[in-house]
């Protein structure tokens, strides 16, 4: 992730991600539709992701939405098809 405009699928955590990013650097934490797939109250149903999996995608959007209010990474998102899009944050 060294040069400018690296884009990191995953990587194990955003905040690591975060540590090691230089400016212009992107982090995509999340494919799907965040509204549903992060809240780890909802029933299977709702979700096609697992409990855990939810657990994660609430803390990588957590830590995402922490960095944009301390001015860090710009957040974006991009629709890929009906009800997916790919949630991105950028190192400012």
């Amino acid at each position: 992730m060294g040069s400018m405009g690296n884009i990191a699928i995953r990587a194990n955590s955003f905040a690591e991600w975060l540590s090691e990013a230089q400016r212009g650097d992107s982090y995509i934490y999340h494919v799907g539709l965040i509204a549903n797939d992060r809240e780890v109250a909802l029933s299977e149903g709702n979700s096609k992701l697992s409990r855990d999996e939810r657990k994660r995608v609430w803390r990588e959007a957590r830590d995402a939405w922490m960095a944009y209010e301390g001015r860090q990474v710009c957040l974006t998102q991009r629709r890929v098809s009906e009800g997916v899009y790919e949630y991105r944050a950028t190192r400012r």
